[in-house]
Formats: structure tokens, sequence, C-alpha cells
């Protein structure tokens, strides 16, 4: 189940007021897990990527939003690395 952050009022180094933050999170296992609870913790809404592999992964089911990325090429690249 994907959650929903509350809109927090920020500031950003310019002084300008920002209502809705996001980061986007590339790790993946126990590091990602720990980026999310901080973010949630500061009101900024997670976005992770994970594999066909890792979809049922706690970390794909506590981002706000997760894209999987596509499985490996036929040379076995990983998608993560395939620009």
């Amino acid at each position: 189940m994907h959650s929903t952050c509350p809109p927090q009022t920020l500031w950003n180094n310019y002084g300008d007021t920002l209502t809705e933050q996001s980061i986007f999170i590339a790790n993946r296992g126990e590091i990602a897990v720990r980026i999310i609870r901080a973010a949630r913790d500061l009101g900024i809404r997670s976005i992770a990527m994970f594999t066909p592999e890792e979809r049922n992964a706690v970390f794909a089911g506590m981002a706000d939003e997760a894209y999987e990325v596509p499985p490996r090429a036929a040379n076995g690249q990983s998608p993560y690395l395939a620009i």
C-alpha cells in the first residue's frame, strides 16, 4: 500500500515557500527503507524504482510512488545501468 505525505511548508535557500517536495530513491533494500522513513518524517514524498524481482520488496510498498524498471537486458546488463 502506498501512503501519502501531508503537504508541509518548507523553505528553500532563497527564502521561497515550498509546499511539497519529493525525493527519488535509486537505492534498494534497507537503505531505501531508511531514506523513505526519514523523508516521511520530514513531509517529503518518496519515489522509488524497483526491478520485477523486487516488486514485493518492503521499500517498493513503503514509497509514496514506486515504478518498475525493465528486466535485465538479453546481454545480462542491469536495468539500473542501461542509459
